[in-house]
């Protein structure tokens, strides 16, 4: 699957969930503001942005813009930046993300202790993430990283790629 299919997956989901949950004419948010926590981190604007069950994405723009997932314990608030209007939202967690669409993908993983630079998700077990840094296999908690970070937007395939 490229990421293209992820973002219509995703997109999709989230206008089933407007559906299913009959909102009021309101508009989807095109720029959000995510207050970073702790806060030093500094607060970032994403635009396309997308609310999951436990995580916010979208594209932040950087030298090139990459797209950045942002799990629940990264951020104490999100605000719209477009008045009257509303995220669109997915229902998928993020561990489901990380397997289900960005493993075998070359990710940065913001963490709590700094950047980790150059990873490949193997799997997800519970709130673990077995992943693949310079060939060696180890595990993270899903609680240790503060956003993830995909630079690489043109030809990125993940686990379902056929």
């Amino acid at each position: 699957m490229n990421l293209d299919a992820l973002f219509e997956d995703l997109e999709a989901q989230a206008y089933f969930h407007s559906i299913n949950h009959a909102v009021a004419e309101l508009k989807t948010s095109k720029l959000v503001v995510v207050h970073r926590v702790p806060s030093d981190q500094g607060n970032l604007v994403l635009s396309s942005p997308l609310l999951g069950e436990d995580f916010i994405a979208g594209f932040v723009k950087r030298i090139q813009p990459v797209w950045m997932v942002i799990p629940a314990w990264g951020y104490s608030r999100i605000e719209s930046l477009d008045q009257g209007y509303q995220l669109s939202r997915a229902e998928i967690k993020f561990v489901e993300l990380l397997e289900g669409k960005l493993c075998f993908g070359n990710l940065d993983f913001e963490t709590k202790e700094g950047l980790l630079p150059e990873v490949q998700i193997l799997s997800t077990f519970g709130s673990s993430i077995e992943i693949c840094k310079s060939g060696k296999v180890s595990f993270l908690s899903a609680n240790f990283l503060t956003a993830v970070v995909v630079e690489n937007l043109s030809g990125y395939q993940s686990s379902s790629a056929t």
